[in-house]
């Protein structure tokens, strides 16, 4: 082997080194600037999203104290004649659910509980089974009953009439009958008034946003 030749293998690995280096290292700070934009990109993502469900939540609970305060709400519970409660005042309180899923589409169902976790009253604005009209076992009948009067339950859970993911707020009503009620005396607990709301828009966002595209 000729003296050049020899020379020429010993120089190249030291010709190539600083090149492989400069390489390695230019690729490790590019992977470094991407891992740190994708997180950056996830922790956007995350906050926007939760900012998003937070807001939802709030509208719905709004909704709620709203539909528990309403007139007719209140006197269908008050009354406890089933003929005329049933016959001449169920349909106004359909009614006014109805209206409310008017301006709230996301409120999927709105449902009257009675004390014991009867379901009295039921309104969906699109087919859902409804699978059992008996709640008093449910974890979340058990959060509504241990409630303190005018604050509400919210919580994020498998609807098992239909197998999907929702928010279910619940609140107590609580009322004093003028006329009936000892004056001084607390008002009584006359059911309770719940609504699903649909997650399926905030799921769809939440699935279509890719984060690092």
């Amino acid at each position: 082997m000729s003296l050049r030749l020899k020379l020429i293998l010993f120089l190249l690995p030291l010709l190539l080194l600083p090149v492989v280096i400069t390489g390695w290292l230019a690729y490790q700070t590019l992977s470094d600037n991407q891992y740190a934009q994708i997180r950056r990109e996830a922790e956007s993502t995350l906050a926007v999203h939760a900012q998003v469900y937070e807001r939802l939540r709030n509208n719905s609970e709004t909704a709620l104290r709203a539909l528990q305060s309403y007139p007719a709400i209140q006197r269908y519970l008050l009354t406890e004649d089933e003929e005329v409660r049933y016959s001449l005042l169920q349909p106004a309180v359909l009614e006014v659910m109805e209206n409310w899923q008017r301006l709230y589409p996301e409120i999927q169902e709105i449902r009257i509980l009675l004390p014991d976790g009867y379901e009295d009253t039921r309104r969906t604005n699109r087919f859902i089974p409804n699978l059992t009209t008996d709640e008093a076992g449910t974890e979340y009948f058990h959060e509504w009953q241990n409630l303190k009067p005018g604050k509400v339950a919210s919580q994020t859970l498998i609807n098992p009439d239909t197998g999907q993911p929702v928010l279910m707020l619940g609140i107590k009503v609580v009322i004093r009958e003028a006329g009936h009620d000892p004056i001084g005396m607390d008002a009584s607990l006359r059911g309770y008034l719940g609504i699903t709301v649909s997650l399926q828009n905030y799921l769809g966002q939440l699935a279509n946003r890719r984060v690092g595209d």
